[in-house]
């Protein structure tokens, strides 16, 4: 599966949101846990993952450059 190097885009958005990553998680309806490592760059979400980011967690895509998309690209 895909993977996104966009974990501390995401964080910074979550924390613009005032959230706990807890609440941020729920919000997007992914486990805190998975949530977590995401925010702390620990690992990247797959493509449902952000997918549930942008579209229930308000996260635009206007925060992120062709770089955040990894070596292979997605374009």
């Amino acid at each position: 599966m895909r993977t996104l190097k966009v974990g501390g885009k995401i964080n910074l958005a979550r924390r613009s949101q005032g959230l706990t990553i807890g609440a941020f998680a729920e919000k997007c309806r992914i486990p805190e846990g998975t949530m977590e490592r995401i925010c702390l760059r620990q690992s990247d979400p797959c493509a449902k993952s952000f997918f549930l980011i942008v579209t229930r967690g308000g996260v635009s895509l206007d925060i992120f450059d062709e770089e955040d998309w990894g070596n292979e690209g997605m374009v």
